[in-house]
Formats: structure tokens, sequence, C-alpha cells
């Protein structure tokens, strides 16, 4: 049985009726980021802090499992099946998935405040003066800014074994997951299921569509043997005004290796790197020829 992982984010959620993690003007739920998702916002308002979560867990507790959730679950029928999720939610769990990592926590736990103490609360709420067995002030089993995230080399060495990787509802735009596409074998096939793709970060093949239709077509390409929709990989360059002007440099002196490494440096940074090494490859056959970088002369 091949082994299927797959990083869950946000998007998931968000058909389940569960507000994105942050929106684009910076704020989740009308609250800046900072103040109730950053270690430091602990120690400046506990108060304020417990009082978000405890919203955010009976929002959490009314939510119920989405077609996406569902699909995944039922998959473990097929594949070896681990999700690595950022969401804090309980929805996979809910949907019958057996085997589910919590990369930044569980708002269904608490914990001291050291988080070497972990009790289930379910619903319930945490207020200032409630302490954990060990005396200290008890808070949410989140992980927030400014923290270490305990599960990663766990989530590192899961992502290492798989045989496919599927990535749904995260634009891999929050650390440390997204570092984590880095360590997947080159020859393992990756699926990223995203409404609005704005970069391929390496050889994925890209289902443009939203959590619960992109799994849908995930599940019927696999089981039932159905074409995914193309994807024009080309829109997502398109998109980097950097590599718009490296392409421009490469069209007016397509002999100058100078520009081929400038594309294929910012093809790294944009963790593109099967790109990134043709780039390269075409600019060592040109110093082969004899021809010299700019940079160089």
């Amino acid at each position: 049985m091949k082994h299927l992982v797959v990083l869950t984010g946000a998007g998931i959620s968000a058909e389940s009726g569960i507000k994105t993690f942050r929106d684009s003007d910076g704020l989740w739920e009308k609250y800046d980021v900072n103040q109730v998702a950053s270690i430091e916002g602990w120690h400046e308002n506990k108060a304020l802090m417990l009082d978000f979560y405890n919203q955010r867990r009976k929002q959490v507790q009314k939510a119920q499992p989405n077609e996406a959730h569902r699909i995944l679950a039922e998959l473990e029928k097929y594949f070896k099946v681990s999700i690595i999720t950022q969401n804090i939610d309980s929805l996979h769990e809910k949907a019958g998935s057996t085997n589910v990592l919590h990369l930044h926590g569980e708002i269904t736990k608490a914990c001291n405040e050291d988080k070497t103490q972990v009790i289930e609360i379910g619903d319930k709420e945490i207020n200032v003066g409630d302490k954990a067995p060990d005396g200290s002030q008890l808070r949410p089993f989140i992980v927030w800014f400014g923290e270490q995230v305990p599960l990663l080399n766990e989530a590192i060495e899961t992502v290492r074994s798989a045989d496919i990787l599927l990535v749904v509802g995260t634009s891999l735009n929050v650390q440390p997951a997204a570092s984590l596409l880095n360590v997947v074998a080159n020859d393992v096939p990756v699926f990223l299921i995203d409404p609005s793709p704005k970069v391929t970060y390496r050889k994925v093949t890209v289902i443009q569509a939203k959590a619960s239709e992109g799994m849908e077509m995930f599940r019927n390409f696999f089981l039932n043997g159905k074409r995914l929709p193309a994807y024009d990989y080309q829109q997502a360059e398109e998109t980097d005004n950097i590599l718009l002007a490296c392409n421009k440099a490469i069209e007016i002196e397509p002999d100058n290796p100078d520009n081929w490494i400038q594309k294929s440096q910012r093809l790294g940074e944009l963790q593109r790197y099967d790109e990134a090494m043709i780039c390269q490859d075409e600019a060592m056959k040109l110093l082969k020829n004899g021809i010299m970088p700019f940079s160089l002369e």
C-alpha cells in the first residue's frame, strides 16, 4: 500500500465555516495577529488571548467536516494516509482520519506554560487563574509565533517516507510548513490543490480548485483513472516580476550565460529546482563554448 502524505492548511477548514488564519489585511477575526497568535501577545495580555481562543474553541466544536475531509478519510481504504495539518481544529478526526499530526497544536487541548503537561478540555473555557497540574497558568495547546514547533522533525520524517505528497488548503506561505516540500524525494509526485496557485515550487501537478472540488478530482484521478484538468504552468512564472525581467534579458541576449545564471538563481529562491537546473545547464553549455558572463569580465 502506497504512502500518501497530505499537508493541509486553513483552506480545507474554511469550507466548514472556520475563518482562515490570516486575512489579506493582516487580521484574524478583527484582531492583529501578533496580539492573539504570538508568545509576546500571551505575555502582554493573557486575558485577551484566553478569551479569543475560548471563542474559537466554540466555533470549532460546532463545525462539521466537509467533503474534502471525508474524502481524505475514505482514501485510507486505498493508501496508507498520513495527514500533517497546520490547522488546530479536529475536523480531520471527526471525518474519520486516523493518522493526523497537528503541527501547530490542537485547540481542544490545554497545557502548562512549558507544554510538558497536556490535557483534553473539549469545548471548555480556560480563564485567568486556571492552573495546570504544576501550578502554572493553563494555556491553549497551540504553537504561537515565536515558539518552537516540537513536531517538525516528525513531520519531516513523515514527508521523507512519502510515495505521493498532496498539499491542500495552504499556499505554503506559513513557515515552517513551507519548508516541508523541500525534503520530499525528487521522484515523488507532488499534487497541489489551490484555487489561486501563485508559483510551482518544483515539478508539481496543480489542481486549480477549492479543497472539496479538488479532492474529488484527486480521488477520481487515482481511483477511477479520470484525467485532471490542464493547468498552465507558464502562468505561475509570469506572476514573478524578477523572472519576467530574466526572461526578457534572455530573449534579447540568449547567448549571454549571465542571463541564464540570474534566472537560475531566481528559480532557486522560488524553490523551483528542476527549472533552475535547466538554466544552469544552459549557462554551462555557453561557458564551455568560451562565452564568459559579463559579471566575470
